[in-house]
């Protein structure tokens, strides 16, 4: 039935806006503007008349405007440019993409050229039809230019438009003013189709082929985000989780968001199972229409969100819940723990053995040890087996057994307070200090008897020996260089990116009393044996410092304290990324000591198995400290 879905009126303007009135109101409020067709007589009409027909589609302009049926939106555009509306019609353009740049020009144009460019643009929109209704009636050879504009079109178009044969357009709703049909006519010696014109058109809206709309009863959200925001980009770095739930569903984030993510300003974005009918977010005190667009605090709850289905069947809530990181992830707190463990002045060295802190002091006199669980309660206890004048900061743990070297002599202990001398001389070498345990050995810096070389030497079989050849020291040899130092340096052994073991001593002093500016690397290759390489060579820009202490914390290296050959104070701490190859000063407004912790040197720094940092004690140039500081990274165990 060709005129089932189709009004024709031939009718005065007037008449034609009560039509389309009635019509709204049988359409309770969505006006389905592709089903009805008419034509205005060509006349005296003044502009009221077409704002009343603006006036009668009321607020379903908008919704014309921003659908996704292009043919719709030229018609009201259309209307809205007969109403000498060319502001209103080019703020829609520009916000809701409603047209191409090329068809929003020529649907500003001057009106007769309007009316001839929209017959031309629906021809593009439903070539294959309108080719065969004018080929049908004789029409397409009558006038040159639009048979060339058709022929262009079919060169162009109509391989886009036909799928076997058949067309798969929508309803379209024409609407061409007697001003637009003469114009066609002043455009054309095609007089007869300025009268079928009407005809082919409706022909057009009517036999096309339908699209329904259609609805669905699902009402779930199955995802959710929101908007990225570079300034807050803490919101899209989480994941969000959605759980339907028989009742109410949550909609959550898995992990926390990090510390600063603002909630008062978001764009939320939902992702649905169906289009819903509607979407509303519900927060304490408003409720806002979701439009994917809305800017909304959600910084304060209860926040709920309601979809309703298309189909108006079925509803659903959801509870939004989202957590911040109230504390600073990356920053160090640090606490002092107590002011004095002991009063006189010596030096002093730390170690974590057996879930407890081992601190051991020398006066020159004795050595004393202090043991704590917690670092504020420090007990006592007698140390037996070492010299009188034992240098504290030179034992070395390795495992729960400690190494001193002295001379001719090594003590070892596995108590902490009994020590057992091993007599090395009948070697050919004796000791000179202990360095470092790397790769589950004790090194220590050895003296060739005979040479008077200082040698580098290791464990081996229950005893210590000078190392086998090392890459990168004299001929691959066991001897040192001149520049490796021998006393009040800081070693470190760790797990280096590259999974091989790596050990780090940094400053100290040479044999002949001279501050170092040297971070030798030593590590060890399956295929090359042990290497080792100083790098303030490649990266000279740092100091001579000695009496640093430097350990491992959260992949930084972290060095504390020192002064350098000029006897000056060097920052409090330092930390470095690279594995000791470049050292910077940590960002203060996360990280800094405390106001009583003032600069100084020798202190000792350990970490215990809960990943909390101690700094024990130290040097000034006139006093010896004995307190103790606790600190540790925010998120170190998050």
């Amino acid at each position: 039935m060709l005129w089932q879905e189709t009004v024709i009126v031939p009718a005065t303007t007037p008449e034609t806006v009560a039509l389309l009135v009635e019509r709204h109101a049988r359409n309770q409020d969505k006006v389905y503007l592709a089903r009805v067709g008419f034509r205005l007589w060509f006349g005296n009409a003044e502009l009221t008349p077409f704002h009343q027909v603006i006036t009668a589609i009321g607020a379903s302009i908008h919704h014309l405007l921003v659908g996704d049926r292009k043919e719709k939106r030229l018609l009201v555009l259309v209307f809205l440019h007969k109403c000498q509306q060319t502001d209103f019609i080019m703020n829609r353009v520009i916000q809701q993409h409603c047209l191409c740049p090329d068809e929003a020009r020529l649907l500003l144009q001057p009106l007769h050229h309007t009316g001839r460019r929209f017959l031309h643009l629906l021809l593009r929109k439903h070539t294959a039809f309108l080719i065969q209704q004018l080929t049908h009636l004789r029409l397409l050879s009558a006038n040159t230019i639009v048979r060339k504009q058709l022929q262009q079109i079919t060169d162009v178009s109509l391989k886009k438009h036909i799928y076997h044969g058949k067309t798969t357009q929508n309803y379209c709703f024409i609407c061409i003013s007697a001003k637009m049909a003469l114009t066609l006519y002043e455009f054309s010696d095609m007089k007869r189709l300025l009268y079928i014109m009407p005809l082919l058109l409706l022909l057009l809206a009517s036999c096309q082929e339908k699209t329904t709309e259609t609805t669905s009863s699902y009402a779930e959200i199955t995802a959710f985000t929101f908007a990225t925001d570079t300034a807050n980009p803490g919101l899209t770095a989480a994941t969000y989780k959605v759980e339907q739930r028989t009742d109410t569903g949550y909609i959550y984030n898995k992990d926390s968001l990090t510390f600063g993510t603002r909630l008062d300003s978001v764009v939320p974005r939902f992702t649905y199972k169906a289009t819903p009918a509607s979407v509303t977010i519900v927060l304490p005190d408003t409720s806002i229409v979701a439009t994917g667009t809305d800017t909304v605090d959600f910084s304060r709850e209860p926040i709920f969100v309601h979809v309703k289905s298309s189909d108006l069947t079925n509803e659903k809530w959801y509870q939004l819940m989202f957590t911040v990181h109230q504390v600073d992830p990356d920053l160090y707190v640090w606490t002092r723990l107590t002011e004095r463990i002991f009063t006189r002045t010596c030096d002093m060295q730390a170690f974590y053995v057996n879930g407890q802190l081992v601190l051991f002091t020398n006066d020159g006199i004795s050595t004393e040890v202090y043991t704590s669980s917690d670092g504020s309660v420090w007990a006592k206890g007698n140390v037996a087996g070492l010299p009188a004048n034992c240098r504290v900061r030179n034992i070395l743990q390795l495992g729960s057994t400690l190494y001193y070297a002295d001379g001719d002599y090594l003590y070892t202990s596995t108590d902490i307070t009994t020590w057992t001398a091993n007599d090395y001389s009948s070697r050919t070498y004796s000791f000179v200090n202990m360095l470092v345990a790397f790769d589950n050995k004790a090194w220590c810096i050895l003296r060739d008897r005979s040479t008077d070389q200082l040698l580098l030497g290791c464990t081996q079989h229950d005893s210590i020996l000078p190392s086998q050849p090392v890459y990168g020291l004299q001929g691959n040899s066991n001897i040192l260089p001149e520049d490796f130092p021998v006393s009040d340096f800081a070693a470190l052994s760790f797990a280096a990116s590259s999974e091989r073991p790596r050990a780090m001593i940094i400053g100290g002093r040479a044999e002949d009393g001279t501050p170092l500016n040297t971070r030798w690397n030593l590590e060890y290759e399956m295929s090359a044996g042990y290497r080792i390489k100083n790098f303030s060579i490649e990266q000279p820009d740092f100091h001579s410092l000695t009496g640093i202490s430097v350990i491992q914390y959260d992949n930084h290296l972290v060095m504390f304290g020192g002064i350098d050959n000029d006897l000056t104070w060097r920052t409090s701490m330092l930390f470095s990324d690279d594995e000791g190859m470049n050292w910077y000063v940590p960002d203060t407004a996360h990280n800094h000591l405390p106001d009583t912790y003032g600069q100084r040197q020798k202190q000792t720094a350990v970490t215990d198995a809960h990943n909390n940092i101690y700094l024990i004690g130290g040097q000034s140039f006139t006093e010896t400290f004995s307190d103790v500081y606790r600190g540790y990274l925010t998120s170190i165990d998050w």
